[in-house]
This record gives C-alpha cells, structure tokens and sequence, in this order.
C-alpha cells in the first residue's frame, strides 16, 4: 500500500517535473534532450557481446566522475548500461565512454516505467553509485530477484535527518537491497539507524582514495584560492571577499561551482566586479585573475 501511494505521487508529479524540466532546457538544451528514455522508451543498445548485462546508476555529473574505474573495472566481464539522470552526466559520460556501453537518462521512478527498463535490458545486478534511493527502482529490481547494491554509500547528516522523517517508509526500501558498501563508519551507522540490518553492510572506504596522486608539477603551481563545490549566492559572496583580499595578495582564484551548468552565469557576475574572468574551458594565453571551473575531470 505504502508504494501503491508513492507511485501514485510519482504520477501526479510527472507534469510538474516535466515542466520543470522545459524551464531548465532554457539554459541548458540537454534538459530536454532524450526526454523519451524518462518514459523507458528509446533506449540506448547494449553494444558489447557479453553473457549478462549490469545496470550501473550514477545519478550526476560528479558521480558519473568518480565512478568511472568501478565502471571500467565491470565492463572487463559484462556489458554496462548507465543511467544518469542530469545533463552534465550524460554528456560527461559519453565523453568518457563514447560508444562502449549504454547510456541512458534513468527512467521516471514508477512502478511501469522502472519494469520496462528492467525488461528491455535484463540485467543481472543493479548497483547504485553513493547515495540514490529509489523506491520504485529498488522495488522493481527486487521482485524481479534482481540484487541490488549501493556502492561507495554515504548519507549526509542532512540527508540523514530527512530520511529519518520517513524511515517507516524507507526501512521496507532498505532491507530489499542486498548489500551496501560505505565509505565511513558514520555513514554505517546512520544507514542502521534508518532500519538496515547489520548483515547487508560494510565499511569498504571511498573510491576517491583510490584515484592517483597529485603530480609534481601539481603542486609546484603558485598558490591560488579555491572555491569548491560553491551553490548559487556563495560565488557572489566569495568575489567580494577576493574583491579585498586581492589588494594585498596577488593569487588567482578558481571557482568550482556544485553544478557546472551555472558557469557562464558566474563568469558574468565576476565580469561585472571587474575583474579578468575567462571559463576554464575557454583558457589560452590571456591573463585573468578569476577562472570560472566549467567541467569536471
């Protein structure tokens, strides 16, 4: 009952999501592109010949960067297919993989459109990069004796405490997931106080530390700031402070907005206090004093 109601949410959601969506491809065309794999409808192929297929979701652009080894990694022994479920990700993962895999926008997360995926592609595991749960997605795979798991989990306290407020609700998601590797001890706990059992989890660490170490050359770079991860108001409120920190100190400053999208917007506001702006994308031998971080990896 208690999903015959989301679902029943789900639905009702669709049209304003989707209007959302037609106000957001205003600035970004991508939005709007592939809208019909939203609806589990002109999927991309599985490309490779391998026995069993594996259906990797990695909800953003980040994600879709940070699990490219574990991806590469899997599709030494199956064939992958890759949902996302913005833009950036999709463009960054084609990027990265070209046409060695499927990728896909993930589907609406309703009961119909998750099967469908489920039985266009046949997969025989669904993993779940960090944190995306989905209670139609988990609930389809599961019935369909599909295992389930959540790779490089982590839960925020903020996520945590919102969560909370629905645990009577998510205790029946969890417990249908197979397994759930996490990066932190904290991050364990919190997923048992949502109602996980003990047996279906473990401390496995961060993917991020399996990346390679910075080279020499790196870190023989002049000093410059950095604002990392900046959500929309944070970047104004760092351009004034480097405003006044750049009468006495002459370092550059680099901003890394949360979602890349908003760099051209940025860029603008630096442009507008003046100072020598230019994207990261954009850079060549020009002197600026602020570059605006306009892709990730």
């Amino acid at each position: 009952m208690k999903l015959a109601i989301y679902n029943l949410l789900i639905l009702l959601l669709i049209p304003i999501l989707q209007v959302r969506i037609l106000l957001k491809s205003l600035k970004d065309k991508g939005y709007r592109s592939f809208t019909a794999q939203r609806y589990a409808s002109n999927l991309a192929p599985v490309t490779n010949q391998k026995e069993k297929c594996i259906w990797f979701h990695a909800v953003s652009l980040g994600e879709v960067v940070a699990s490219q080894d574990m991806i590469r990694e899997l599709m030494r022994e199956f064939n992958v297919v890759l949902t996302t479920t913005t833009p950036t990700g999709l463009r960054k993962a084609q990027e990265i993989y070209k046409d060695s895999l499927a990728i896909n926008y993930a589907p609406w997360d309703l009961g119909p459109l998750v099967n469908k995926f489920l039985n266009f592609y046949e997969p025989a595991a669904l993993l779940i990069f960090e944190t995306e749960i989905w209670p139609s997605m988990i609930n389809s795979a599961h019935n369909k004796k599909i295992p389930i798991f959540l790779m490089n989990g982590r839960l925020s306290h903020q996520s945590y405490k919102a969560y909370l407020k629905v645990s009577w609700f998510l205790k029946d998601i969890l417990q249908k997931i197979t397994f759930i590797f996490v990066q932190t001890q904290e991050h364990q706990e919190r997923f048992l106080q949502l109602g996980l059992d003990s047996s279906a989890i473990a401390v496995a660490g961060s993917v991020k530390f399996d990346a390679p170490g910075l080279k020499p050359e790196v870190l023989s770079l002049p000093k410059f700031i950095l604002g990392a991860s900046t959500h929309l108001g944070e970047e104004e409120m760092l351009l004034r402070v480097f405003q006044k920190l750049s009468k006495k100190y002459p370092h550059k400053l680099f901003i890394c907005p949360r979602h890349p999208e908003r760099s051209t917007e940025i860029l603008k506001a630096a442009r507008k206090m003046n100072f020598r702006s230019e994207l990261y994308s954009q850079l060549g031998e020009q002197d600026y004093e602020v570059c605006i971080i306009d892709s990730i990896g």
